[in-house]
């Protein structure tokens, strides 16, 4: 088995490579069925390839014979379990992970997405700005902060987030500044709505959602 095709496992756009890969790797886990590392490649390719109760099988088995410990099993195992709409497991995984500082801020944003599928949207927010309180200057985070303080009609605290990361993208984000329009809206600040509404509509006229939304709901 020619293990150095295992390098090409994330990135390999040739067709006949990615089949001698997949055999390989077949091969390997068949010969080593304990090896963590073979487990995490064929769990990460059955994650992309959408077979998730397969890729979650597979990072078990990581988890179960690896040597130390490996942020990456949980959060991928995690995000099997969120495709599976399997919350509660989501979480616990999560929850694992972040017993391990980590600057990683995919675990944050999956952690507080597996407790918005379960309505806790004050837990999601208070998992996010554990990370944002460690890491002030993440735009990810801060536009995630601010979705979840919309989503508790905290519309001023909201607009405080998606401003702060508005600045922090280059170039800006058509989404972010879609909800910033929406805040302004349901402040009453219908100009403020208006103007920026039309901008992201100008950058992108196919990006239609805030844009029907402020120029359906507001009186000019």
């Amino acid at each position: 088995v020619n293990t150095s095709i295992l390098s090409q496992a994330y990135d390999t756009n040739k067709p006949d490579l990615y089949v001698l890969f997949l055999q390989s790797l077949q091969v390997l886990v068949e010969r080593f069925p304990h090896n963590p590392s073979y487990r995490r490649v064929r769990g990460y390719r059955y994650l992309i390839d959408r077979q998730f109760e397969e890729a979650i099988a597979d990072y078990t088995v990581a988890i179960e014979h690896r040597q130390s410990f490996n942020l990456d099993d949980h959060i991928n195992r995690g995000r099997g379990y969120i495709s599976l709409n399997q919350a509660d497991k989501a979480i616990a995984d999560f929850k694992m992970g972040a017993k391990v500082p980590s600057k990683n801020p995919g675990l944050p944003q999956l952690h507080a997405l597996a407790l918005c599928m379960k309505e806790d949207t004050i837990g999601a927010l208070g998992v996010l700005m554990n990370y944002h309180n460690r890491f002030p200057e993440h735009k990810g985070i801060m536009s995630e902060i601010g979705k979840m303080h919309y989503l508790i009609s905290n519309y001023d605290t909201a607009l405080q987030f998606y401003l702060k990361a508005d600045m922090q993208f280059t170039p800006r984000q058509m989404e972010v500044e879609g909800m910033i329009a929406s805040c302004y809206y349901q402040l009453g600040h219908y100009t403020h709505a208006e103007t920026i509404a039309n901008r992201v509509f100008d950058l992108n006229k196919s990006y239609t959602s805030s844009y029907k939304f402020i120029t359906s709901s507001c009186i000019f």
